[in-house]
């Protein structure tokens, strides 16, 4: 509240597009937890800030894709009505690509920041129901570039200026963009799901309307039945010998063997693989291979620390995606690792 500018806008303080960089965003982000974290014995002037800032939104001009994203959610969170928004919900629709999602920027390709975030705010601000075909090529996008660990990758945009520092989310030097980017995907996911009420908003440029007359099927809990049990499959072990011990050796007993291990960190055992290199960090924590530093490295989630390291896969092969999820079944049975056996 101290820093908002008189005309209502308040000054982005962290240039790193697109998680900062610009008024509008700044301004909804602020205006929107002055709504959601109200001073109690002030809110009546909270209430006039987000006022200000609202006025202040709606003569505001966006230059790019995000900042239209963020002036309709904050116009909506201001209290204005979807159907005085519908000039803005238009631009936006105009901006979905043919593969059902939107870019950063003209020349970017689709990515899930883009998509998830203009889904949240056509539906949350703009009224857009969950059902309308534009929504529903957006769901499709969303879904089909969804990873299997359930997270979804946006290449970075910002230029690196410091060492890199892993979060262990997914996707190496990629991450902190990543990462926001699920949790829109996951929001955009999520109203999809949800009853959501009926509007109709009138399209005044091309006279298009769209209502959610449309009613999704329910889903079983929505209708009170119970969906049958799925039949319970029984996972198959994976074998140390033949699944996991011929990945070491061909990949990864190379470098890190007996002898002179690079990072002082061997996988000739599994007590070994326990213990870690010089960081001191165990490579494995059997029965949370997700958490596992070691299936991380040989994703090629974490820069500069590929396995095997990307200048020798020459001589020592980048495991297949079928050996990874072999590994990772592994870690998650428990890691074991019969007496005896020495890898060399």
């Amino acid at each position: 509240a101290a820093i908002q500018q008189h005309d209502g806008h308040w000054v982005p303080g962290m240039l790193r597009p697109p998680l900062g960089g610009a008024e509008i965003v700044a301004t909804v982000l602020a205006m929107r937890s002055l709504q959601l974290y109200p001073l109690e014995a002030r809110k009546d002037e909270m209430a006039e800030r987000v006022s200000r800032a609202g006025k202040w939104l709606r003569a505001a001009k966006p230059r790019i894709h995000q900042q239209r994203v963020y002036r309709l959610l904050g116009l909506g969170w201001a209290g204005v009505p979807p159907a005085d928004l519908s000039k803005s919900v238009a631009i936006l629709l105009e901006e979905q690509r043919e593969d059902g999602g939107w870019a950063q920027l003209p020349g970017l390709e689709s990515d899930a920041w883009a998509t998830g975030q203009t889904l949240v705010a056509l539906h949350t601000a703009g009224g857009l129901p969950t059902t309308h075909r534009a929504y529903q090529r957006g769901i499709e996008f969303l879904l089909r570039t969804q990873f299997e660990d359930g997270s979804w990758y946006v290449r970075t945009r910002t230029w690196p200026f410091q060492p890199h520092f892993d979060s262990h989310f997914p996707h190496g030097k990629d991450q902190w963009i990543s990462a926001p980017a699920t949790a829109w995907s996951l929001m955009a996911l999520t109203l999809a799901v949800e009853p959501s009420t009926n509007v109709v908003v009138v399209h005044r440029k091309n006279s298009r309307s769209f209502s959610s007359e449309a009613t999704k099927s329910p889903s079983p809990v929505a209708s009170g039945k119970e969906s049958a049990k799925p039949a319970k499959v029984k996972k198959k072990t994976v074998d140390f010998v033949k699944d996991i011990k011929p990945i070491f050796q061909k990949s990864c007993v190379g470098c890190h063997g007996s002898k002179e291990p690079e990072g002082e960190f061997r996988v000739i055992t599994r007590a070994l693989l326990l213990k870690g290199g010089e960081s001191g960090n165990a490579a494995i924590l059997p029965g949370k291979s997700e958490e596992s530093p070691l299936l991380r490295f040989v994703s090629g989630q974490v820069e500069d620390l590929e396995m095997p390291p990307l200048k020798n896969r020459d001589k020592y092969p980048a495991l297949t995606k079928k050996q990874i999820d072999r590994l990772r079944a592994w870690i998650q049975q428990g890691a074991s690792w019969p007496k005896g056996i020495i890898l060399e």
